[in-house]
């Protein structure tokens, strides 16, 4: 490609990495004109089903459901050419499509763009965290205090998420002329919402909000144009409802890297965890059957893992899961490969704040790229 034709390629790929990223619940962008405010006919959102019925309902067979899902990974593990361990996953090598890629698209789309609002932070700023800062920072406090009112919580913006915008056909289509070899959406961000409608959660996009799965069609849409596919999936979530000690339902809060703890479920806060199917192992009985479903169901081309920058990865089974999708049969009835690439050893993992890099995996610590910190291993196939 032709310097000319490069860049042209980059600004066209950067304006529409910034529609996708921060185009609104109204079709406009996150910061143009008034602020998004409080309807008039506001009320506050409840699910069908309470945190305790949803434990009456589903929470044992989930536990159980479980149980199967996490001996089919160690099965892998044991069976499968890969080992869970940093050196046998540092001997694959990106494979060539990344190589050649050169360049990737990340959509970041969903519930935080109704508010859509974050302060400047150091040049940057963060709407996909507006469900953790309306609670912890003073500045987004205020903003939300100002525009939406103390009583309206991050779940009663789903009301408000109707998914007008989400016009992938478009957005692919767009991208695929600029040149982008590979597009990268949310599947789960920090606010726990999956974008399909999964047997491991109702807090989904297809149960609230859109009442739409928003993944299947974006990705048919990618891989009829033969674009790849990755997915960015958080482990940590802002609020989650878990079975506490007692075996009641509380809530489970992670500020943005930091563990909170776990809280009686109030009024206030059961708006934040709606759907959740409280578990008593938010990792072994949640998180890591979530991400084997979506691994399963979309069989994308490369996974961004987020939300560990405080939580020891093995807690979170990260390597297990990472060794089991290098396993050619970690992907039912499919005979794929993954590769790790720019993999990080600690105790507790550095967390992930790049992009997936085109190196050999099994660099320990952190890596840099073009002035980013890539941190614990992304997968490609």
């Amino acid at each position: 490609m032709k310097k000319t034709q490069r860049n042209i390629t980059w600004a066209l790929s950067l304006a529409i990495g910034g529609f996708c990223v921060w185009q609104g619940w109204n079709g406009q962008a996150a910061w143009c004109g008034e602020p998004s405010k409080r309807p008039a006919d506001y009320k506050p959102f409840w699910y069908e089903y309470t945190a305790e019925q949803l434990v009456g309902k589903f929470s044992t067979d989930q536990m159980k459901r479980a149980e199967a899902e996490l001996k089919e990974i160690q099965t892998v593990n044991e069976k499968g050419p890969w080992k869970p361990t940093w050196e046998s996953l540092g001997r694959h090598e990106a494979p060539q499509w990344f190589l050649d890629a050169k360049l990737g698209v990340m959509i970041n789309w969903g519930l935080h763009l109704v508010p859509a609002w974050d302060k400047p932070r150091g040049g940057a700023v963060y709407p996909d965290a507006y469900g953790c800062t309306m609670y912890v920072d003073d500045a987004v406090q205020a903003h939300h205090v100002q525009y939406w009112g103390a009583d309206f919580q991050w779940d009663d913006f789903f009301p408000l998420f109707k998914g007008e915008a989400y016009d992938f056909e478009s957005w692919v289509k767009l991208l695929d002329e600029a040149g982008v070899r590979y597009i990268i959406p949310f599947s789960k961000h920090h606010d726990g919402i999956a974008w399909w409608d999964s047997a491991w959660t109702k807090r989904n996009t297809v149960q609230m909000g859109p009442k739409k799965d928003l993944l299947t069609p974006l990705v048919a849409s990618a891989r009829k144009r033969n674009l790849k596919i990755g997915m960015y999936f958080c482990f940590e979530e802002w609020a989650t409802a878990i079975l506490g000690a007692d075996d009641k339902p509380c809530c489970r809060i992670w500020n943005w890297g930091i563990y909170a703890g776990q809280h009686p479920l109030t009024l206030e806060n059961r708006r934040r965890v709606s759907g959740n199917i409280p578990v008593k192992n938010y990792y072994n009985q949640y998180m890591t059957p979530l991400v084997k479903e979506m691994v399963d169901r979309f069989n994308p081309d490369c996974l961004w893992m987020d939300g560990e920058w405080a939580t020891p990865f093995t807690a979170m089974q990260k390597i297990s899961l990472r060794n089991s999708f290098a396993a050619s049969k970690s992907i039912p009835k499919s005979n794929l490969n993954w590769t790790v690439v720019g993999s990080a050893r600690s105790t507790s993992s550095v967390g992930n704040t790049g992009p997936p890099m085109p190196m050999r995996a099994g660099a320990l610590g952190p890596s840099r790229a073009a002035g980013r910190k890539v941190g614990s291993p992304q997968l490609l196939r």
